[in-house]
Order: structure tokens, then C-alpha cells, then sequence
């Protein structure tokens, strides 16, 4: 309050230098707008630069008061009705009594006389207001600091107080008991008082009208002048709903994207490159990695996910490429590009030619540093890119060397993180009933829950458009509210757990690979894979352990590669990593949200020789509930926050447990039969160990090339070596709970 209101302000010119004002001597003028402009401005002008009315009202009063006095700058006090949403555990919606704020506002135009920028330079000086002005009242009679009170006593005081009331219409309709009197209410205070401002200026909406009524002291200023003054302010109001009615007219503010720290200079920018941006908010630490290291090996195909299903029945094309185009149209994820550098594609190379074929430009200069904040932008409307084409004329094993190739290509090609969507879909016609579909996207946009949800989306649309029927979906909340929930999260004691539970662990746990050779883990020639399921009945029986001693199939999981890593570093201290769902309880309707809602957290296990099984997993699975608590902490901060030195990683393996929603996709009338659905999907880790529940356990083991230590049998360290250890390890949890960690 003092830095924005300390600036020299100017008195408004009166026209008797003697006068006393008081309220004897109050008068009052009203103007009003017409039905027409009053719709206009209610209605139209508000999308044109996203502002409410008190801005343009207050847009209009400044350049009013321009011509009147010939400053570009308006001391103003400003009421509101001070039931601010501070606390969210209090409404005061439905709570009778006196809440109004009274705060002043210095309002300047500087040096423009455009209208659009007229509007957009009051509008952000309105949008610093803290708390819409609810603690300046607080601060200047309140205060038990009086060095703050005697500061703020000092400031120059406003002599215009302006107060818009709302619409009477809506709350006194036609229908109410009640309407306006059209007789005086009486004075409310003596007549003798001293008025507080020079002018009083209040505006509302009755009988479809603004009305503005303006009091001043006939001791002060003549009415001519008054009425000549707010004629003006009519004139002025008149002027910026022409220009918001004009073709070129509209722009969006900093205040429009508050997630972000943007000036209008860096918005600007943005909106040239995307005149059809919705939303810009930032990353979440899992998003940031994912950029990071795609630009950072721009060959690879870490982070492209590539889901194939066969498809039974007779599919009605044009309804099927609606429905994904429908669906990307109602999530603003699927909508979502990325920017980084400056937020300028031109200062690190990309020229049309690079962008067409959807490939990002190398690359190690393109990578953000520490002084680059990546941005996701959200574009209004993209198109999804669809692809069908007929194989009936092939063969079997035509299909298969071409749906090999396919993929392949698919994959090479990858995506622009720049250019929206992130997305395309392919259906191949097999035979006349019979069609695979390939839908690729990246990881950034999505994670494994919102599949199933988007697929059930996808395919409840398509029954309804095949049959010409409307359908109504139930909202969905964007990813956005869970950015803003990030932000709201306090990482001081996030910071205090994360250190406490890394101290003293220095040297991360590897398996002999060379980190000087960052890119190897990237190279696809040199990526291997390995599934292998546990039986039914080994499944079942570990189910039953869990649920009998409260753990979870994921504990036993982290348990046995905690073992695993321990046997094949000979260390009884490892760090590995683990992908956890982060879609936090407290944010309603978040298990419906879609995005990507996971985040990477380094797991540390000891693994004392002569503990006993059973407990030890149960303090495991402690540690767990304990990091849940803070599972939004960016990967990024715990790793500066470890005594792992700066620049190594902190794990270089990953355990990730899935478990997603289990809905069928299609609904039960539906003519259409889903089969194989699989997913093809890496990141950068070197090796990876993924863990899905079904029927039976399955294990997918990821890693990059055969790798080793220098002890003895451990010498190698491969995919098969690492499956066949689970499946033996995982049954003697049931056998032996007891058995010590040493055998």
C-alpha cells in the first residue's frame, strides 16, 4: 500500500475555493446508459479483454477525469463488499450484518489513449490489489504496529469514492415482494457533518439501465460543471463498448494467466506465435523432467507412448474420428503445446521447414537452464491428427511386416513439444470387421489413469454419434486446478522430511553404468525388455499375505527389488526411485481429472542382515505413508536437498506400480469388442521395473543393455537375470515371513 499510493496525486479543480462540504450542501445528479449499451456492456464487452465491470467503469471514470484536470492519474476510494473468499472454511455468502471495504486506489493511464490499453493498464492495476483491497482497512485503523498506521495516515487522501452496487434487476425482479421506492429514504446523517470526498459516485443497474448517480457539494462545484463531467463519463462509457463491439478489439493481460510470473511484454510474444491461446500455466516437476530430457536426446523415443488395440465389429468412420476429436476438444491437456528459452521457438532454431515434420531441432542448446520457466499453453481449438487406412487387399504376413514398419516410423517421428497436439491417431481396417488402432501421444500430456477414462469418453461418444443421439458427459476439472493446487503447496517441511530421510546417503546406488555416458540409456539399439507373470495362484497367495498383515502388493514389490538392489550392489543402503499417482484427495473430483498426475520420488531402503522379513516390510511401508505426505515435491528440490553431489543423479533405477481405474471401455449395447490392448512406453532410466495387478501379477523389466558390478555371479545384470530373481524372490515372502534379510 505505501510503495502504490506514496506517488504525488492531483486535487480535482472546484469552482468556489471557500466552500465547506457538507452534507446540507450535498446534491446529486444522475445519467444513465440506454437498454441497448447497458446489455452491450454487461454482456459483450466483459469476454473482449476478460475484465469485469467495476474495470471498465473505472477505465471510463480515469479518462474522464484525464479531460477535466488534465492529469493521467485518479486517487480513488474504492468500496467493495468485503466478503472476500480469505478462509476456506468460511462462507459469508448468506451472512447478514456489515462487511463493506473501504481502500484507495491510485489509477494511472500514462501516456495511452488507446482504449484497449486503456482498459488492459486499469485492469492490472486493479488485479495487484491484494485480496481486493480487504486489508488496507486492517493495516490503517487496526494495526498493532503504529509506525504502520502513522505511515499509511500520511498518504495523500482520495477525493472521489467510487462504489458500483450490481444489478437491482436480478435481486428486485418483477416477481420479488419487494421493489425500489421511489421516494427519499431521509437523510442518514446530520446535516452539519463534513462529506469525507468531494465527489461520491455510485453505479447500478436498474430497469435493464446503469445509472450513476454523482454527489457533490453545491458549496464546491457548480452543477454545470458536475453535469458537464459526467456526461463525459457517459461519452467515455460509450467510446469502449464501440471499441470492444470492433472486429480488432480484445487481448489478454498477465492477470489473465495468474500461475504464471508473465509481463505483458513476454505475453505479447506468446500470443504472436499463438493468437489462439486459451490458458498458460507452468509444469509440474514430472512434466519438467519429461521436457528436459527430450530435448536433451531428441532421437530417443523416451517418453512416447504408443497404445494399440484390436478392434472388433463394423466401425462408422466418421463417427469414430468425431468422437477423438470431441474428446480432445473437451480436455485442454490434449489441447497443450510447450515453450521454453524465452518462450521464442526462433532463439533456438526452429524454422518452418523443422516444424512440419513434428520433430523438435537439436538440442543440447535448446535445453532450458536455470533461468528458463517452460510454460504450457493451451490452444482454443487444434485439430486431431487422423489417419485411416485399408489393409483388407494384404496378406497375413503382409500386415504384420507393414504394422511393424508402421510403428517404427511412428515412433521416429515423434512429436514437436512445440506444436499442438501432442497426439494422432491411426485406424488400420484389417479385415471388413476387424481394425487396429494406433494412438500415440506423449507422456507430458497423460498418465496411465487418464487412459481408461479418455477411452471410455471416446467410445460412449461414438455409440451416441452412430446413432444420432445427443449425450451428455459429466464435467470434467482441467488440469489447471491441479498446477494451481501445486502452487499452493508449502515445501518447507516437505524440504525438513526429505532431508532427514536421505541423511548420510552420499553415493548412489548403481549397477556399474557410466554416468559420463548420459546418452546410452537413450539409445534404443541398445534397450532391451522382459515380461514374465506370476502364476494365479502365486498371485492369489500374495494378495492374501498382504491383506493379512495390512500391506500392499506395491510394498512388496519396492520390498523384493529393494532386496534385489541390495544383492546386486552389495550395499545395504540403496536409493531407487519410484513413480507414485499424485492426484491429491483434498482436490474434488481429481480420480476424474485428466493429465498427468504422477510424480518420480527417490525411495531409500536399509536392509539390516538380521531383521526379519515381515517387520521390515511393514517399516517399509511406514516410510511410504510418511512420503505421501509429500509426494508433490519436485525431484529436482530433493536432489539439492540430498548429499548426493550436484550433478550425479540421485537413483538410476525405477520400480512403478500401476493401478488404474478397471472399467470397461465400451458400453454394454455396444456392437463393438476390444481385444489386446498394450502400450508401448520408455523413459530415461536406465533400468526400469514395472509391476501391473491383474489375474496375475505381471513384471515388465526395462533396461538398456546388460550392466554389472565387479562381484563375482553379479557380474551380469540383465533383464532375464532380474525377472527370473522376482519370480523366485516374490513366493518366499509368503513361505518364509519370518526368514532374516541375510538369506
Amino acid at each position: 500500500w505505501l510503495t502504490s499510493l506514496s506517488q504525488p496525486s492531483f486535487s480535482l479543480p472546484v469552482d468556489y475555493c471557500e466552500g465547506v462540504n457538507t452534507v446540507a450542501s450535498a446534491h446529486n445528479i444522475s445519467v444513465v446508459l440506454s437498454v441497448a449499451e447497458t446489455q452491450a456492456l454487461l454482456q459483450e464487452v466483459p469476454s473482449v479483454y476478460r475484465t469485469q465491470i467495476n474495470d471498465v467503469l473505472l477505465t471510463a471514470l480515469v479518462q474522464t477525469f484525464a479531460q477535466w484536470t488534465g492529469a493521467s492519474s485518479l486517487l480513488v476510494n474504492l468500496e467493495g463488499h468485503g466478503r472476500e473468499e480469505i478462509f476456506n472454511e468460511v462462507d459469508l455468502s448468506r451472512t447478514v450484518g456489515w462487511f463493506t471495504s473501504m481502500f484507495p486506489v491510485l489509477l494511472d493511464l500514462g501516456d495511452t489513449s488507446h482504449p484497449g490499453e486503456a482498459l488492459k493498464t486499469v485492469k492490472e492495476q486493479l488485479r495487484r490489489i491484494p485480496n481486493r483491497g480487504i486489508g488496507y482497512g486492517l493495516l490503517r485503523y487496526l494495526s498493532d504496529r503504529p509506525e504502520t498506521v502513522e505511515s499509511l495516515s500520511q498518504l495523500p487522501k482520495a477525493e472521489v469514492v467510487f462504489n458500483y452496487l450490481g444489478q437491482f434487476d436480478q435481486t428486485l425482479s418483477e416477481s420479488s415482494l419487494f421493489r425500489l421506492a421511489q421516494e427519499s429514504s431521509g437523510p442518514e446523517r446530520s446535516l452539519r457533518d463534513k462529506r469525507s470526498e468531494l465527489l461520491e459516485i455510485n453505479g447500478f443497474v436498474v430497469g435493464s439501465q446503469l445509472r450513476v448517480d454523482w454527489t457533490y457539494s453545491q458549496a464546491i462545484h457548480c452543477q454545470s460543471t458536475i453535469e458537464r463531467v459526467a456526461q463525459g463519463f457517459l461519452d467515455a462509457l460509450r467510446s469502449l463498448i464501440a471499441h470492444c463491439q470492433s472486429p480488432n478489439a480484445g487481448g489478454y493481460t498477465p492477470s489473465d494467466f495468474p500461475l504464471t510470473t508473465l509481463n505483458q511484454h513476454q505475453l505479447n510474444t506468446l500470443l504472436q506465435q499463438e493468437p489462439q491461446l486459451e490458458d498458460i500455466y507452468p509444469l509440474s516437476p514430472i512434466q519438467q523432467g519429461m521436457l528436459f530430457h527430450s530435448l536433451y536426446a531428441p532421437k530417443s523415443d523416451a517418453y512416447f507412448t504408443q497404445t494399440q488395440c484390436t478392434l472388433y465389429g463394423t466401425v462408422h468412420l466418421s463417427a469414430f474420428e468425431q468422437a477423438w476429436q470431441h474428446v480432445v476438444e473437451r480436455h485442454s491437456i490434449l489441447r497443450t503445446a510447450f515453450v521454453w528459452q524465452g518462450f521464442d521457438r526462433e532463439k533456438f532454431g526452429h524454422k518452418p521447414s523443422d516444424l512440419s515434420v513434428g520433430k523438435i531441432p537439436n538440442p543440447k542448446s535448446q535445453i532450458p537452464n536455470r533461468n528458463d520457466t517452460p510454460l504450457q499453453i493451451v490452444v482454443k481449438r487444434v485439430c486431431l491428427p487422423y489417419e485411416y487406412q485399408d489393409w483388407r487387399g494384404l496378406t497375413a504376413s503382409e500386415k504384420q511386416v507393414r504394422l511393424e514398419a508402421f510403428l517404427q516410423i511412428d515412433r521416429d517421428r515423434g512429436f514437436d513439444l512445440a506444436v499442438a497436439p501432442l497426439m494422432r491417431l491411426t485406424l488400420l481396417q484389417l479385415t471388413d470387421d476387424t481394425y487396429q488402432i494406433i494412438w500415440s501421444h506423449h507422456h507430458i500430456l497423460l498418465d496411465g489413469w487418464s487412459t481408461p477414462l479418455l477411452l471410455k469418453e471416446v467410445f460412449a461418444l461414438y455409440q451416441a454419434f452412430s446413432d444420432n443421439q445427443t449425450i451428455h458427459l459429466e464435467p470434467s476439472r482441467p488440469f489447471r486446478d491441479y498446477m494451481a493446487w501445486l502452487q499452493q503447496q508449502n515445501l518447507s517441511d516437505a524440504e525438513t522430511y526429505w532431508r532427514q530421510a536421505l541423511k548420510g546417503f552420499t553415493t548412489p546406488t548403481t549397477l556399474g553404468r557410466d554416468r559420463n555416458c548420459c546418452e546410452q540409456s537413450l539409445d534404443q539399439d541398445a534397450y532391451h525388455e522382459l515380461e514374465c507373470q506370476l502364476s494365479t495362484a502365486t498371485t492369489t497367495a500374495l494378495q492374501s499375505f498382504a491383506r493379512q498383515h495390512q500391506l500392499t502388493i506395491n510394498t512388496l514389490v519396492q520390498g523384493a527389488w529393494a532386496l534385489l538392489l541390495s544383492y546386486y550392489s552389495d550395499r545395504d543402503d540403496v536409493v531407487f526411485g519410484a513413480t507414485l499417482s499424485s492426484r491429491p484427495a483434498v482436490l474434488a473430483g481429481a480420480e476424474s481429472m485428466v493429465g498427468l498426475f504422477i510424480n518420480t520420488l527417490p525411495v531409500r531402503v536399509q536392509v539390516p542382515s538380521q531383521q526379519s522379513l515381515l517387520p521390515w516390510l511393514q517399516h517399509l511401508q511406514t516410510q511410504q505413508v510418511e512420503a505421501r505426505q509429500y509426494d508433490y515435491t519436485p525431484l529436482a528440490q530433493i536432489q539439492g536437498w540430498s548429499e548426493v553431489p550436484r550433478g550425479i543423479p540421485l537413483f538410476e533405477t525405477l520400480a512403478v506400480f500401476e493401478n488404474y481405474p478397471d472399467e470397461p471401455f465400451l458400453q454394454e449395447n455396444s456392437d463393438l469388442e476390444i481385444r489386446d490392448a498394450r502400450t508401448a512406453l520408455r523413459n530415461h532410466y536406465p533400468l526400469t521395473i514395472r509391476a501391473t495387478l491383474g489375474s496375475k501379477l505381471s513384471l515388465l523389466v526395462m533396461c538398456d543393455s546388460p550392466r554389472g558390478t565387479a562381484k563375482g555371479d553379479r557380474t551380469r545384470i540383465d533383464a532375464a537375470r532380474i525377472a527370473k530373481h522376482f519370480e523366485t524372490l516374490l513366493p518366499q515372502f509368503v513361505q518364509q515371513p519370518h526368514t532374516q534379510l541375510s538369506t
